[in-house]
């Protein structure tokens, strides 16, 4: 099973560093990290640069292993939709069978990749774990259910207490969701004209 990291940057260049290094701390390594920068102005290529990412590859943190790395600069800011779209359609050309989302300002902690594959078996669409503020707060709004039958809250948040319960849901943004390759092959790529939403 080939896992790849989608991540899109604009002008967030010392976030952007602190996720990739997130990245390459997994316990369970990724196969690929996909960086689309949707035309940062603030130095970002050279960072990238500086910090050894446009080597085409780097070394896993916890077992040494090779992670190829794709930089991906876009001529204009398309996004995050527009990133996403780029990245998602890249890595699932280039056959990854699971493609995890996740904006600059995202830190998985070192066990997340593996943690959410353990719930990984036919069938399932994607994977979407907790995430939590910089204030320790659980941030309810990034994943939740459909309530078609109230008038006012449409979409409801999942209760937000920690546990290994795994749960079906409705929705997930895209920070941190670990997509299913062939859920891919059915809907397609994410819409780039809606740019944020």
């Amino acid at each position: 099973m080939k896992v790849s990291a989608v991540v899109v940057t604009f002008n967030r260049k010392e976030l952007l560093i602190e996720c990739l290094e997130a990245l390459r701390r997994q316990t369970r390594p990724l196969d690929a990290l996909y960086i689309i920068d949707n035309a940062s102005t603030d130095g970002t290529e050279e960072l990238l640069g500086k910090e050894g990412y446009l080597n085409g590859s780097m070394e896993n943190l916890h077992d040494g292993g090779v992670i190829k790395v794709n930089y991906i600069r876009l001529p204009k800011n398309t996004g995050g939709a527009g990133g996403f779209h780029e990245g998602v359609r890249r890595a699932y050309s280039d056959g990854y069978d699971w493609i995890w989302l996740m904006d600059d300002d995202a830190e998985p902690l070192p066990e997340s990749l593996e943690r959410l594959l353990d719930y990984e078996s036919d069938g399932v669409a994607a994977l979407a774990n907790l995430k939590v503020g910089i204030d320790g707060m659980p941030q309810v709004i990034h994943r939740g259910f459909f309530d078609f039958n109230s008038f006012r809250w449409v979409v409801r948040p999942i209760n937000p207490e920690i546990n290994d319960e795994c749960i079906k849901i409705d929705h997930a943004s895209f920070v941190g969701i670990l997509i299913n390759s062939e859920s891919i092959g059915k809907v397609g790529f994410p819409r780039e004209d809606f740019f944020l939403h």
